[in-house]
């Protein structure tokens, strides 16, 4: 494949993984080539630092955010000023579906919780893209059931299980899209204080930690700095079972 002139000289060293990315991902992996190209054909490589806003609630989103690398914080933020965090997106993970179809303006705040590499769809192209070649529409599709089952989840943990259900869930959350197996367990790989964790909770943070304290006094975690490890998943989901 060729770059085109909307990837620059110096941007080009970012290829093989843009390449890689769009073989590897699940909403690519199906389509033909030649949608592969045009995607390719019409996308930016960005760069993004550490807390840089990458969109606003209510902002048009003309493009299909894809993460390269790094990680990005999606919020609301109430009148009061009370943040919510409502997920962090790792590599392979997008942004932008709903406002890029329905052109209502961007559901909510996101910007780099970490330096991060973007990959930018423009919707002209993706939409023909998706009209042309019936893998990705299928794919697409296939992605917003995935989204849709992953929300009414949350929102039946949120409603339905205790605090310490509800941390247990959100540390299953996190381990699946971040985690990082060893020997003794698996880390999630994202950098998180505990005070984003309790922001994605809704709660103090006095009250996150000390649920975090009892789980690792039970032995099923250990605390690090931003970091935390599971040692026992299955006791997790012991705790994060709705029934």
């Amino acid at each position: 494949m060729s770059l085109t002139k909307n990837i620059t000289h110096q941007q080009a060293r970012y290829l093989p993984l843009v390449q890689r990315l769009l073989s590897d991902n699940p909403l690519f992996a199906g389509c033909r080539e030649t949608t592969r190209v045009a995607l390719l054909q019409a996308a930016q490589v960005r760069t993004v630092g550490k807390s840089e806003r990458v969109s606003t609630c209510g902002q048009a989103v003309e493009c299909l955010c894809l993460v390269l690398s790094g990680s990005l914080e999606v919020s609301s933020l109430s009148a009061t000023g009370k943040r919510y965090v409502c997920w962090y997106l790792g590599p392979g993970q997008a942004y932008g579906w709903i406002p890029l179809i329905d052109r209502k303006g961007a559901i909510h705040d996101v910007r780099a919780h970490a330096d991060s590499l973007l990959l930018e769809l423009p919707r002209q192209p993706f939409m023909a893209a998706a009209a042309a070649d019936p893998a990705l529409m299928e794919a697409i599709m296939m992605a917003f059931c995935e989204r849709s089952r992953t929300i009414h989840e949350a929102l039946a943990a949120g409603a339905l299980l205790n605090l310490s259900g509800r941390v247990a869930d959100m540390l299953l959350r996190l381990l699946d899209s971040f985690g990082q197996a060893d020997a003794t367990g698996a880390r999630i790989g994202l950098k998180l204080s505990q005070e984003e964790f309790a922001d994605m909770l809704g709660v103090t943070r006095q009250s996150l930690n000390r649920e975090l304290k009892l789980l690792e006094a039970e032995g099923l975690i250990s605390l690090a700095y931003s970091h935390i490890r599971v040692h026992d998943r299955a006791a997790l989901q012991r705790l994060a079972r709705l029934d």
